[in-house]
């Protein structure tokens, strides 16, 4: 990996570490509606304007574009088992979960984590930073079978650090390091399925069908918590 190479990392890790952090910061700002809701949304909004300026207004380079040769089914049925499975696993060690959305309603949830979130951490994580970081593609990693190109990994880390945050909002380690893990995978998926298609749209279904799976994960355990036990589970 050359001098170049190495340039661009830094530039794509700090551009958006900057765009993560002012989003957050900006969280202080009581306007009536969730913190989270403010995040998101500043997110999306400094993304789009990042992403502008560096395509010079050809946003199609960032992901812009209808996808093509997408396997949706196969992609949402993972997506939605590994969402299902990290809340699970969250309860089922005992861990606290994350306080930031157990403080939301069912509705706030549907816009905030399914939609909005969805949106604004793809257009961050695989639109504007696995696209800026595009000509370190040809350099590959071989994991699990499949081949992973150096900008998918990275956009992969990058989004699992982004949940380091939860602990300031009261989750415990033990939670923090579950999502962190689940957030990468989806990562790898979502950024795999982005370089594939040249698009964002997969990302960003395969990041709401993971969200949604949480909160299914969340059901199912529940109810099988009370079938087996008669009480409900601690979370």
């Amino acid at each position: 990996m050359s001098i170049n190479h190495l340039r661009t990392i830094v530039i794509g890790i700090i551009l958006g570490t900057v765009i993560f952090l002012l989003s957050n910061a900006l969280s202080v700002i009581k306007v009536g509606i969730p913190p989270s809701a403010i995040v998101e949304f500043s997110i999306l909004l400094l993304s789009l304007i990042a992403i502008y300026f560096l395509s010079k207004g050809h946003i199609s380079n960032y992901g812009f574009k209808k996808p093509r040769n997408v396997k949706w089914v196969r992609m949402i049925i993972i997506a939605l088992a590994l969402g299902a499975i990290s809340t699970m696993t969250v309860v089922l060690s005992g861990s606290s979960g994350m306080p930031s959305i157990k403080n939301l309603t069912f509705p706030q949830i549907v816009l905030i984590v399914w939609l909005l979130a969805s949106v604004a951490e793809e257009i961050l994580t695989r639109g504007l930073i696995q696209s800026y970081l595009s000509t370190l593609s040809d350099i590959k990693v071989t994991w699990l079978f499949i081949t992973f190109d150096i900008p998918t990994i990275i956009s992969a880390l990058f989004f699992s650090a982004m949940h380091i945050i939860v602990l300031f909002s009261g989750a415990d380690i033990s939670t923090v390091a579950i999502v962190m893990i689940y957030t990468f995978l989806v990562g790898l998926l979502a950024g795999y399925n982005r370089a594939q298609s040249q698009s964002l749209v997969p990302a960003i279904v395969l990041h709401a069908s993971a969200n949604i799976g949480g909160v299914v994960g969340g059901i199912l355990i529940t109810i099988l918590t009370v079938l087996i036990t008669g009480n409900p589970p601690s979370m």
